[in-house]
Formats: C-alpha cells, structure tokens, sequence
C-alpha cells in the first residue's frame, strides 16, 4: 500500500502533521476520531497535526494499523 511504503521509507517518527492529515483524510477519519481510537487527547492530536509535537513511533504504527484496509479471513 502506498501509504504503508512512504511511512516505512521515512523511518522512526518521521510522519509529519500533514501527513498524518492526509492519512486520516484517505481514511475517512477525523481528528477526534483517530484520538479516540488511539486514547489519545484530542489536544495531543491537534498538536501532531499542526507540528507542535513530534509524532512517537508507536502512535505512527497504530495509526497505520487502523488506517490500513483488513484483510479477509480467507486471505483475499
């Protein structure tokens, strides 16, 4: 997936706030929402967002987790 290839590519806390937006907007979330699944704060959200605070590796990898489509049982 792209997404997946340009975040790797990166390395360790790289994702910057415009991309975390474009990524939230390719998956139909909003800040809230994402904070919300993260556990998050939706202040701390608005602070990666708008590059006030840099992005931790593991809120990078969970957000590729619950952005990323699910594959089937099956495999398909």
């Amino acid at each position: 997936m792209h997404i997946r290839r340009s975040c790797s590519a990166m390395g360790a806390g790289q994702l910057t706030g415009l991309q975390l937006q474009r990524l939230l907007d390719r998956a139909g979330l909003s800040q809230r929402g994402a904070a919300k699944a993260l556990e998050i704060n939706e202040r701390t959200m608005r602070k990666y967002i708008a590059g006030e605070s840099k992005i931790p590796k593991t809120v990078e990898l969970a957000l590729l987790y619950i952005t990323t489509p699910k594959l089937e049982a099956d495999g398909k």
